[in-house]
């Protein structure tokens, strides 16, 4: 029997189980996904992956994983489970979760030094919305970009 098709009570228990709550909308979270998939298979995980609207509840009565990873639009507060939670792409430190996301204050630098190496003399930052990454990643570049007296 193939292990897509595998019910809970057919896994082993030695198998961890990981239960990936992300949506797959945008092009990072399908690396991400792709990436996960392929360290399970070479260490024999079970990976389950469900969309946030998802009954996270449900899914962690019934499936019990060992580890859950929860993408930014996980809006559970508490999430339901007693397994350990990385939280990807979203800050939770603060709710004591694990949290996996980008270094702004990095990619601000980065961005900065390609663009004076490219000899531009006027910057400046626009974003599309209010989103927390957008706007950590506006004030970091232009804290950067006074840092080093760039304009």
């Amino acid at each position: 029997m193939s292990s897509l098709t595998l019910s809970t009570k057919e896994l082993s228990p030695n198998v961890p189980r990981v239960l990936i709550v992300l949506s797959t909308s945008e092009g990072w979270s399908r690396g991400i996904l792709r990436g996960f998939m392929g360290v399970a298979r070479e260490r024999g995980w079970a990976v389950l992956h469900y969309h946030p609207s998802a009954d996270l509840a449900w899914l962690a009565r019934e499936w019990q994983p060992s580890v859950a990873v929860v993408g930014p639009n996980a809006v559970y507060t508490p999430l339901p489970f007693e397994c350990p939670v990385i939280s990807l792409n979203a800050d939770r430190s603060s709710n004591n979760i694990a949290s996996v996301v980008p270094d702004e204050t990095r990619i601000a630098e980065l961005a900065l030094r390609h663009l004076i190496s490219r000899r531009f003399a006027h910057l400046t930052t626009f974003r599309f919305d209010d989103a927390p990454f957008a706007v950590a990643r506006e004030q970091a570049f232009i804290a950067q970009a006074q840092k080093q007296d760039a304009h």
